[in-house]
């Protein structure tokens, strides 16, 4: 972004903040390597930024659930209607604590590393029972949006109950996303509760 080509004498000029300019530093040096060999590798890329994303399953009712998301930042989801709570950085790990302090555990914990711009998909579980968290994260100054589609399968193939949210949802730099599922498995009062 800001690039400025001059074709009379090749040169490349742009402005940023100085983390910015230096990476556009690197990038030119080996562009213009004598050798052209880049030693810029897909790991280390200092364009591409690494996301790690970590899903935290609980299993929830109603009443543990409004105890737990009392204090977090309530969104609507806009149009599509499916809500979802943001949690802080400064209080993702006692939010997180507090869930299993209160004796409920994760019944699955998947994680994964993308990118910014690269869609992952995190899937545990077998022909019964399954979970799957597709998202495509882009990460900001800062924050991380995400693109979300949660799906969880009970009881399949006999008697298959399916929850599904899909929403656009933003998170600080370590902090979460916090969605729930409602009728989880069927039964209304249930929720499977997921922390990003």
């Amino acid at each position: 972004h800001g690039l400025a080509f001059t074709n009379a004498t090749g040169e490349l000029t742009t402005q940023n903040t100085p983390d910015k300019l230096d990476v556009f530093r690197r990038v030119v040096e080996q562009l213009n390597r004598a050798d052209g060999i880049c030693e810029l590798t897909l790991a280390n890329n200092p364009l591409r930024k690494n996301v790690l994303i970590e899903g935290r399953f609980y299993p929830m009712s109603d009443g543990e659930f409004g105890q737990f998301t009392t204090s977090l930042h309530h969104y609507s989801g806009g149009s599509s209607g499916e809500e979802w709570w943001s949690v802080p950085p400064e209080q993702f790990k006692q939010f997180v604590n507090s869930i299993e302090a209160s004796g409920l555990q994760p019944i699955r914990r998947p994680r994964i590393q993308t990118g910014s711009g690269i869609a992952a998909t995190l899937y545990v579980g077998n022909q019964t029972n399954s979970l799957e968290l597709a998202c495509k994260p882009h990460v900001g100054e800062g924050f991380i949006d995400l693109a979300l589609e949660s799906t969880v399968i009970s009881g399949a193939p006999v008697n298959a109950f399916t929850n599904q949210v899909i929403i656009q949802a933003s998170a600080e730099d370590h902090g979460g996303i916090v969605l729930r599922m409602a009728n989880y498995g069927g039964h209304p009062g249930s929720n499977l509760v997921t922390v990003i």
